[in-house]
């Protein structure tokens, strides 16, 4: 038996008892995006106003002027999500699409941060003790101390279309990710593995990357990303794939 919505008396009556299978929904501002009974990733989003309109009466998916939002709602709900293979969906086969970005400047911003983290933390919205601009991610300009974190981003580059796999080395842990999709987490104190991968399917172009990394203990820092294509070897990513946004 198909799944179905509730007949709560709060729904319209169209909603009530509606064939839910395969669903979708993505908040963008006061925009809500749902999909039902998903056949491909072409099926179009019925968007509503929430601010305007709470009930979800009026949908406004097929109206003209909110075209550029149905492709937004397409291509953000593949920038979040990773396919998982216990729960198959209709569009995990998809190209996750990459960015058009202008201005950039080659490498990749470091943030240093002296702190003693007992786990990966997202350090996005902490100030860093340090910062600038390398060539790659790597361990060049480590805080003193035994106990600190870094954080890489950029926008990383992927020459064809395809399916990337990404791997981590490192002695305490590491988490990346692509867009705001997690594509590899390696951290020891869960687990004695050193090493992780992960595997993405990337459009050619750029796409938004942030690599946290953190240090505890008496053992050296250490750090290598990498990536492989098509079955190849697992191999550094050249500098030449790594840029970021030029500072305004």
């Amino acid at each position: 038996m198909k799944a179905k919505t509730p007949g709560y008396a709060e729904f319209l009556p169209a909603d009530r008892g509606r064939a839910r299978q395969q669903m979708q929904a993505l908040r963008l501002g006061d925009f809500i995006g749902v999909r039902y009974d998903i056949k491909s990733h072409a099926a179009p989003f019925e968007i509503y106003n929430l601010a305007a309109d709470p009930q979800q009466r009026h949908d406004l998916g097929g109206n003209t002027e909110f075209a550029a939002m149905q492709r937004e709602m397409h291509d953000t709900v593949l920038r979040v999500r990773r396919p998982d293979a216990s729960a198959p969906r209709p569009y995990d086969a998809e190209l996750v699409p990459a960015l058009r970005v202008e201005k950039i400047a080659p490498g990749v911003e470091w943030r240093a941060y002296e702190i003693a983290a007992p786990w990966v933390a997202k350090l996005d919205a902490m100030p860093p003790a340090a910062r600038g601009v390398q060539a790659a991610p790597d361990l060049s300009h480590t805080p003193p101390g035994r106990d600190f974190a870094m954080l890489f981003s950029g926008f990383i580059e992927a020459p064809e279309d395809g399916e990337y796999t990404f791997s981590v080395k490192t002695d305490t842990g590491a988490l990346l990710r692509i867009h705001e999709a997690t594509v590899l987490e390696c951290d020891p104190t869960f687990s004695e593995k050193r090493e992780a991968s992960g595997a993405i399917r990337l459009q050619k172009g750029r796409h938004p990357f942030r690599l946290y990394y953190r240090h505890r203990g008496a053992d050296d820092p250490a750090l290598a990303l990498n990536w492989s294509r098509g079955g190849a070897p697992a191999e550094p990513i050249p500098a030449a794939a790594f840029s970021h946004l030029e500072s305004p």
